[in-house]
């Protein structure tokens, strides 16, 4: 972080980065057609597979902060934000249940 600070005006500027880590369990059942006679061991033909999507987000923040004192007790805050915001599944894996 960086600042000017004079008696009527302050300016800040801020550079923020934060990475988090997060896994989705995603589960699907679909009817198999394949063979209209079910096997024994899945009479009802429902096939059950689970998806794991682990999932990465980041965030990237430019941050510019300025107050002004003008006069009369009048007092002037200015904010201006860039952020830039990325999500991404790392590897996705399937497992059939």
């Amino acid at each position: 972080m960086s600042a000017i600070k004079l008696p009527d005006f302050k300016a800040s500027l801020k550079n923020m980065y934060a990475r988090t880590y997060a896994d989705h369990f995603n589960q699907i059942t679909r009817l198999y057609y394949g063979d209209l006679t079910p096997p024994i061991d899945n009479p009802s033909n429902l096939i059950r597979e689970q998806y794991q999507q682990p999932e990465a987000m980041s965030l990237q923040q430019h941050q510019l902060n300025t107050e002004v004192s003008l006069p009369w007790g009048i007092k002037s805050d200015v904010m201006f934000t860039i952020n830039k915001i990325k999500q991404q599944i790392l590897d996705e894996k399937k497992n059939a249940l």
